[in-house]
């Protein structure tokens, strides 16, 4: 009977690898959701005009912007701008050709 009590703990002790294994994957799936978040700050601060728009004027308004940085906001919203006409652009010519006037 004790063989089979030794065996049985053999066997319950071999699930708990598995318990870590999951315990593991949840780590690196909870490790991974920081870094996207880490990342989409560096995406929201870099790629994306939010920071551009709004943080960017109050820092230079606070003066907490060397020359060189002031410069880079005022290039980053030059290219904003520039991005967003063309883009109402191609959206603005794109209803256009899809309009139809009903009536008379």
């Amino acid at each position: 009977a004790k063989k089979e009590n030794v065996r049985n703990v053999g066997s319950d002790h071999a699930a708990a690898p598995a318990i870590g294994q999951r315990r593991a994957d949840g780590m690196a799936e909870n490790m991974l959701r920081v870094l996207v978040v880490a990342n989409m700050g560096v995406v929201q601060g870099l790629i994306l005009p939010f920071a551009w728009t709004l943080n960017f004027p109050v820092s230079l308004l606070l003066g907490r912007l060397t020359p060189q940085q002031a410069a880079t906001g005022f290039g980053a919203q030059l290219v904003w701008l520039v991005v967003s006409l063309l883009l109402a652009r191609l959206v603005w010519r794109a209803g256009v050709r899809r309009y139809g006037a009903v009536g008379g």
